[in-house]
């Protein structure tokens, strides 16, 4: 049973990770060389190429790859014509046939051919049979497109759509341009207020007054140093006057000593030999 076959390969590849969006690769904005694998003598691929000229998209070169779309040889013909497409450097590919039976586009639940668009580098498309139709190819390219011709209309813009876009950026330039413009017209505006307002010789005058100032404060703070330090050194003179006169008089001072100890006069007997000393001189006595 067809349908059978299909969900049990949907179901185990699913498992496996190939349908993961994380591996989706995105498709160029705007494709310079494609590639389309296809039957060269399909309808499908006619109508493809007549939508092409009909948009007039001329910025791509586009790329034919023969192959089978039916049939038990047909998996094999895709995955050939897919290795060699992948190997050119293409922008983009498309996998394309059109509407058929459920038989006819069954080559394209094929596991092996799953398998390489998986794994291929160049983005794909896969755009098979019609919008009610389902195969595993759709599941495993970065993107899926209901028909071949839908895939060229994701694909490409008209001309007309690309000078619809030209003239919305250039409106959108035009206006970011003239608010600029405004800008810097309000900005001069401003600081033509400011100069006028602010001449050069009110800024010379303003500066000479702030300058007046600090000097000011710079002299008040000088001229309060200096009796700080007046008044220190006032203290300092006066604390080596007292230290001074402390030490003349303290050369006139008689220290007595009886048997090496400092002794005082009312304690001192008749006939004890005492230790008479100033700062210059000693003498030895002996109280009457």
């Amino acid at each position: 049973d067809l349908e059978a076959q299909f969900l049990a390969l949907k179901e185990r590849l699913q498992k496996e990770g190939l349908f993961d969006p994380r591996f989706k690769k995105s498709l160029p904005k705007f494709p310079k060389k494609v590639g389309i694998i296809t039957s060269k003598t399909s309808a499908a691929l006619q109508d493809m190429l007549k939508l092409i000229h009909q948009k007039e998209y001329f910025l791509a070169k586009i790329y034919i790859f023969d192959a089978l779309t039916q049939g038990n040889n047909a998996p094999f013909s895709l995955i050939q014509a897919l290795k060699k497409a992948d190997d050119m450097d293409l922008d983009v590919l498309i996998i394309a046939r059109g509407g058929g039976s459920r038989e006819d586009l069954f080559c394209f639940n094929d596991e092996n051919l799953a398998r390489e668009i998986f794994k291929a580098k160049t983005p794909i498309i896969s755009a098979i049979g019609h919008e009610i139709d389902y195969v595993i190819s759709d599941f495993v390219a970065d993107f899926r497109a209901p028909t071949p011709s839908a895939a060229i209309d994701t694909l490409f813009y008209s001309k007309l759509d690309i000078e619809q876009s030209l003239d919305l950026m250039e409106e959108k330039l035009m206006q970011l341009w003239n608010y600029k413009i405004q800008n810097y017209e309000n900005l001069l505006l401003n600081l033509s207020k400011f100069f006028k307002f602010n001449s050069l010789p009110k800024i010379i005058d303003e500066k000479i007054k702030q300058s007046h100032n600090i000097e000011k404060q710079l002299n008040h703070l000088l001229a309060n140093q200096m009796r700080y330090n007046e008044l220190k050194l006032d203290k300092l003179q006066n604390a080596y006057l007292q230290h001074e006169n402390f030490f003349n008089k303290s050369k006139k001072f008689i220290c007595i000593r009886k048997n090496g100890k400092i002794a005082n006069l009312e304690d001192l007997k008749s006939d004890d030999i005492v230790i008479l000393s100033s700062q210059t001189s000693q003498k030895e006595a002996k109280i009457l």
